[in-house]
């Protein structure tokens, strides 16, 4: 878990000063595979949960000012940026001999990814960093044969001994045995010059902290909006693919991962993994790749020709035809999305063709019901023309819409379907 270097502007004058220049940075070219296959890449724009990051910074930096120690864990879902966020900060506070806004030496950053580490590992680890950072001369194969006490007693040595101030990063945490973070914690807490940072991975259930004594801080990481997500996935894409991906099949990578996955950067760089050798391959991306590579990557993405099929036996006919008229359109184009003024054209053709007045509302209905078989999906990008919109009495509704299904699989069970005499 290297930490990597960032450019720091001469006239940062502080860390907002330097998250302005980052969030200020033009937009970065193509750099190739490594954007989005190497884990520790940083790109030159960094999008940042600014407030996050600020209140992160802002307890270490009272902290080292006034030599007390603090202690404090980043939490939340895999992926969420919480090593990216807790990078920026290191590279601010290591960028100079002299912290610029502190006035304060630099302290000494120790890294240390938890998973899967053994207790032993796990001090060695951290021994072998720390004996790099302070120039010491400790035998490090003659450590490989000291027990854990050994360990443990002579990192508190080197802690003691040191000139400046250290931060002890620990990241997921979580695959970790409790009481052993406990102790590092509580053992900080004895200090002035020793600050512990973690990180935890928490997943989609409640965490709780009580077996971490010596915690200072909690930083819960949010998931993002769709727009912060559809950013995200377009840097990231830009630097890695060439040529570009079309703004609209970022747009349905972000709607599959709003709709089936988890709303941090993580899901959005682990898509652009699986869709590489796609576009490698291709050239480009169909809305069916990016549905085949989803429907893998989400356990959620489970919609058959089966359930397709229950729900076209308990439909009306009309409903049915307005459903063929909006896969027709998917059929007889590459596009990834159809807009609103698609779908009322189709919903005109309906009517038209069986013979029933045209009512917006009944409209609304059949796409509310196709939508909830999942056929077809609204996106959670608005269409921007209003001519692509669907007015009715003055509110506009969701004009985007995806297919969830290959268009073959859909007419295979639509020309099932106009045979079966609808359930009433």
């Amino acid at each position: 878990m290297p930490l990597q270097n960032l450019i720091i502007p001469a006239n940062a004058s502080s860390f907002a000063d330097f998250l302005n220049n980052i969030a200020d940075s033009p937009k970065p070219g193509y750099v190739g595979p490594r954007a989005i296959f190497n884990p520790h890449y940083i790109p030159p724009k960094i999008l940042v949960q600014r407030k996050k990051a600020e209140l992160v910074y802002g307890i270490l930096k009272d902290a080292l000012e006034d030599e007390y120690s603090s202690n404090l864990t980043v939490y939340g879902l895999q992926g969420a940026g919480k090593n990216l966020l807790i990078n920026l900060i290191f590279q601010w506070l290591s960028a100079h001999d002299v912290i610029v806004d502190i006035g304060k030496n630099s302290p000494i950053i120790i890294l240390n990814d938890c998973k899967d580490q053994a207790l032993g590992q796990f001090l060695f680890n951290i021994l072998q960093n720390l004996n790099d950072k302070l120039a010491h001369q400790l035998d490090l194969q003659e450590s490989l044969q000291w027990d854990a006490i050994t360990m443990w007693n002579t990192f508190k040595y080197l802690v003691k001994k040191s000139p400046r101030s250290i931060i002890l990063y620990l990241s997921q945490i979580e695959s970790m045995e409790e009481g052993v973070i406990a102790k590092v914690l509580n053992f900080a807490k004895s200090l002035d010059k020793l600050h512990v940072v973690t990180t935890i991975n928490t997943g989609n259930h409640f965490y709780a902290f009580n077996q971490y004594s010596g915690l200072d801080h909690r930083i819960l990481m949010n998931s993002l909006r769709s727009s912060d997500l559809y950013e995200i996935t377009r840097q990231r894409a830009d630097m890695a693919f060439h040529p570009w991906l079309e703004k609209d099949a970022i747009k349905l990578i972000v709607d599959y991962i709003i709709e089936y996955g988890t709303k941090v950067p993580g899901s959005c760089i682990s898509m652009l993994k699986h869709l590489y050798p796609i576009v490698e391959e291709q050239g480009n991306l169909t809305a069916e790749d990016i549905r085949k590579v989803s429907q893998y990557y989400f356990e959620g993405v489970s919609i058959d020709s089966l359930t397709i099929t229950d729900y076209i036996m308990q439909t009306r006919w009309e409903e049915r035809l307005f459903l063929d008229y909006l896969v027709n359109y998917f059929q007889n184009s590459s596009r990834f999305y159809i807009p609103g003024k698609e779908i009322q054209r189709a919903y005109q053709m309906t009517a038209e063709e069986m013979g029933f007045t045209q009512k917006s509302h009944d409209m609304l209905q059949m796409l509310t019901n196709i939508t909830r078989s999942e056929i077809l999906l609204p996106s959670h990008f608005s269409q921007k023309s209003g001519a692509d919109k669907i007015w009715v009495e003055d509110q506009a509704t969701l004009s985007l819409h995806y297919l969830s299904m290959p268009v073959e699989e859909v007419n295979q069970v639509l020309e099932f379907g106009f045979g079966i005499i609808p359930e009433k």
